[in-house]
């Protein structure tokens, strides 16, 4: 299994670069991510991961597997109130940044997601 998540996540590279490029275009504040949320509640419901929402609809929980055993992966999802001074083709488009990387916090989540997701069964919990 271990080799087959290691090659299986170096195939999602250029998938992974373009949803941290798209979550970096729209930093939001704060516990107001109506973006961000709706981005990573697509991402799931395409692979089918049940999930729910939390503190007003500003943090999500997602749930694989069954049984006594639990894995836990968190993100942040918020960005800063900076403006963001790059050429960059994705650069921030709302006067807020993701200077704090959390845009790549939430990509990799989504990721490690995905994966799981995939290999759900051999999880063991």
């Amino acid at each position: 299994m271990y080799s087959s998540i290691y090659a299986e996540s170096k195939e999602m590279y250029n998938e992974l670069i373009e949803w941290r490029r798209e979550l970096h275009k729209t930093p939001e504040l704060g516990l107001e991510l109506s973006k961000t949320v709706s981005f990573v509640k697509k991402k799931l419901a395409e692979w089918d991961i049940p999930f729910e929402t939390k503190v007003n609809g500003n943090c999500i929980i997602g749930y694989m597997g069954s049984g006594d055993k639990c894995l836990l992966l968190r993100a942040d999802m918020d960005g800063l109130l900076m403006n963001e001074e790059s050429k960059l083709s994705f650069v921030s488009q709302n006067g807020n940044m993701h200077a704090c990387g959390h845009d790549m916090h939430t990509t990799a989540l989504l990721g490690a997601a995905k994966i799981l997701k995939k290999h759900e069964k051999e999880l063991g919990c």
